[in-house]
């Protein structure tokens, strides 16, 4: 982290400590970030003491306990570990609601802790503030612990907050200090949900939650976010260690033969594994997805030679078409391993995509045929896609027709139908 100016660590008990803020911003990339789910509800500052609760607003550090009488048993926190003061946002047991309602007993999202057992954490990372946190007891109390996620994808954490009805998220930079009264870009950073179909931000005027939309509790938040890891990492996995090393092999193979080439090889060594296990959106388009494999295509056919023949009818106009993150290189990946890979002869890999109405049309297609265990893992990964595709809300005339798969004599083909850009 880029050197700051000291932090400044005043008696809180005498002078109260004002809330750090966070500047507006996109989702960072890097290991060096953690990443909390945004509440809905009002900025608050809590002073524990043993039979006293004092809780001064964020914004204002005027003194807001008596507007909060249920949060008054928080105290009881204080009985347990002794003073302290934490950081954090009075929202609603169903935070989902959007804003306090009738009948929804307000609880303290606890966030930060700024005070605890005698001495101040101001200077303190992040991280080790989090730590802290964790050992905090709150069973039965007003109060719920917000989670932290690190290693993450924060684009997806955004999308699971959309569906959960919750501003946005926060970035946290692990090794941040509390910075009090200060907005700091390098170490906070609040990304909000888009708010129009156009994706423009407008965060004074919320989008409303559907009467269905799941209840953003904690536990759930932490499930949604689990699955979503899981999900990524299965993706991933397609990617297979047999493809990795081959083209490392490859590559190593030209260095002393044809160094340029090899360059050029390592060059696409790089972009490809750097799209393949990129953090960032979970769409992608057309135009990416065949880049990616030209990159996968360049390699294996410097492994295979002239075995490997590869035909292209790409209509124009169809780049732009929006499609699941990894669709297309697991489907080339596919016919080239367990069709034309087992081949003496080779060969030949053909992929396109056309205009059909209103969709695009892509096929990919080897005319060797795999053999059965590449025939039912065929099957297994038109499934997924087909999954995949449907979860991206592209019905293209109901599943059946999303991918649609052929195995026979003449090869092997799998063809998807998703909506054209435009």
């Amino acid at each position: 982290m880029a050197a700051c100016d000291p932090v400044v660590t005043p008696d809180p008990y005498q002078r109260p400590i004002r809330p750090m803020q966070a500047a507006d911003g996109a989702v960072p990339v890097g290991s060096a970030w953690a990443f909390e789910f945004d509440w809905t509800g009002r900025r608050a500052v809590a002073y524990l003491h043993p039979e006293r609760l004092r809780l001064l607003s964020g914004n204002s550090e005027r003194p807001i306990s008596r507007e909060h009488p249920g949060l008054a048993a928080l105290s009881a926190l204080a009985e347990r570990r002794g003073e302290m003061v934490l950081d954090g946002t009075i929202t609603t047991a169903d935070p989902g609601s959007r804003g306090r309602r009738a009948g929804h007993q307000e609880r303290f999202c606890v966030s930060d802790v700024l005070h605890i057992d005698g001495g101040s954490t101001l200077e303190l990372p992040y991280l080790r503030r989090r730590e802290l946190l964790a050992g905090l007891d709150l069973e039965g109390l007003p109060a719920f612990l917000t989670p932290y996620h690190v290693d993450v994808d924060g684009e997806q954490l955004l999308r699971i907050a959309a569906e959960y009805g919750l501003p946005g998220v926060l970035a946290k930079r692990l090794q941040a200090p509390y910075l009090p009264g200060r907005r700091s870009a390098r170490s906070w950073i609040r990304i909000r949900v888009p708010r129009s179909p156009d994706g423009a931000e407008h965060p004074a005027a919320p989008a409303p939650v559907a009467r269905d939309a799941p209840v953003a509790d904690p536990v759930a938040l932490d499930e949604a976010v689990r699955l979503a890891q899981a999900e990524a990492r299965a993706l991933r996995a397609q990617i297979s260690q047999h493809f990795l090393y081959n083209a490392l092999n490859t590559v190593r193979s030209y260095v002393r033969t044809d160094p340029t080439r090899a360059r050029d090889l390592l060059a696409d060594f790089a972009e490809y594994t750097r799209y393949s296990f990129r953090t960032g959106p979970a769409a992608t388009t057309l135009g990416a997805e065949l880049a990616n494999v030209e990159r996968y295509l360049a390699l294996e056919q410097a492994r295979f030679d002239d075995r490997l023949r590869v035909t292209r009818e790409v209509e124009d106009g169809l780049l732009d078409t929006v499609l699941p993150f990894l669709t297309v290189q697991p489907l080339v990946e596919h016919a080239v391993r367990h069709g034309i890979e087992g081949t003496p002869s080779g060969g030949t890999l053909h992929i396109a995509a056309r205009r059909d109405g209103a969709d695009c049309v892509i096929t990919v297609s080897e005319d060797v045929g795999p053999e059965d265990v590449g025939a039912a893992g065929l099957t297994e990964l038109a499934a997924d896609l087909r999954a995949r595709l449907l979860d991206a809300g592209h019905p293209a005339g109901g599943s059946a027709d999303l991918v649609r798969v052929r195995v026979d004599d003449r090869g092997s083909s799998v063809t998807l139908r998703v909506p054209r850009a435009g």
